[in-house]
């Protein structure tokens, strides 16, 4: 899978590939992997979901998909970026992830066509779509509180190539691994014809006792494999 990172290098945003422990920019210019400032893959002018994208979300919640997606928004000020820290506001429990496949989208567009849609997809990357479900009542279907608060939208400044036959795995230290393949989802089309869908893990709990800032070593990692 070929693939480029986003980092802040010398006060710039600067595009660059893994060579070793060292992250390379496209003019030469070298950064230890472990010292790199990461970045979101890009600066987009929205963040949109679907909601119930995973076969056994659906079935956990015994309904039946309605005939076209539904979708919910984050809002940026909610992105954030590998080893960034994901603020949990005081008071709230339930501190929830989910691995996503992220589509970032490469050019502006508007009107597309299924047929059409992978012209405009720049790249694919992963991220933990971070939700307060102490909200998850009142908030139900806007998500407003549940998945748009500060910081929950961490998304892998890494961005490559899609392949079908990949693996989303969501673990912590202290969490049960969560692992869902693309042939598990409930729309399972190629991503031509769902320029704004996700695929989903199920759903994990973060423990109640983690501090109201959560570090870095204490996020849930999502990891993207090739099924054997």
């Amino acid at each position: 899978m070929a693939s480029y990172s986003r980092i802040l290098l010398d006060g710039a945003v600067t595009h660059v590939v893994a060579d070793g422990d060292d992250l390379v920019a496209r003019d030469g210019r070298r950064v230890v992997e472990r010292d790199a400032v990461y970045l979101p893959p890009t600066e987009p002018s929205k963040i949109l979901c679907v909601h119930l994208n995973h076969i056994s979300r659906v079935r956990e919640f015994q309904i039946q998909l309605t005939a076209t997606p539904t979708y919910f928004q984050k809002p940026t000020s909610s992105l954030n970026s590998h080893r960034g820290q994901v603020v949990r506001p005081e008071g709230c429990q339930w501190l929830n992830y989910e691995g996503e496949v992220v589509i970032v989208i490469g050019a502006p567009c508007r009107n597309v066509s299924p047929d059409e849609a992978g012209d405009y997809i720049h790249g694919y990357t992963i991220g933990n779509d971070f939700g307060l479900h102490d909200f998850r009542d009142t908030d139900a279907g806007s998500m407003l509180r549940v998945k748009g608060s500060d910081t929950l939208c961490p998304v892998s400044s890494r961005t490559g190539v899609f392949s079908t036959d990949l693996r989303i795995r969501s673990a912590t230290a202290m969490a049960p691994v969560a692992e869902v393949s693309r042939a598990s989802t409930a729309n399972s089309s190629p991503p031509k014809r769902a320029i704004m869908s996700s695929l989903r893990t199920e759903r994990c709990r973060c423990p109640a006792s983690a501090r109201r800032a959560v570090s870095p070593a204490a996020w849930p990692q999502v990891s993207l494999t090739r099924l054997k």
